[in-house]
């Protein structure tokens, strides 16, 4: 559905679409998250199994966290570039 709502790039609430889809699309993630945990419980497979699921949500978070940190980077970089093109000229 998203990709049939999708905005052009030239508008201007095209910035709050993409807040508005990457917030909801983190939001789904913990619910997958708890109903995992929630099913674990429920067929009571107990610590370990609890324990397992936890070191790889957390490898996967660290992952997560380091391209986000990576991407941010390198908007910052382009944009201070940018902006020090346009000084000079």
């Amino acid at each position: 559905m998203a990709f049939l709502g999708r905005l052009d790039n030239s508008l201007k609430v095209r910035k709050y679409w993409n807040w508005y889809r990457n917030s909801v699309g983190r939001i789904l993630i913990i619910f997958v998250v708890a109903n995992v945990f929630y099913g674990i419980h429920l067929v009571e497979k107990g610590r370990e199994w609890n324990g397992g699921y936890g070191v790889v949500l957390a490898i996967l978070f660290v992952i997560a966290l380091i391209l986000e940190v990576r991407m941010w980077m390198r908007k910052l970089i382009s944009y201070t570039d940018r902006k020090m093109n346009e000084c000079i000229c």
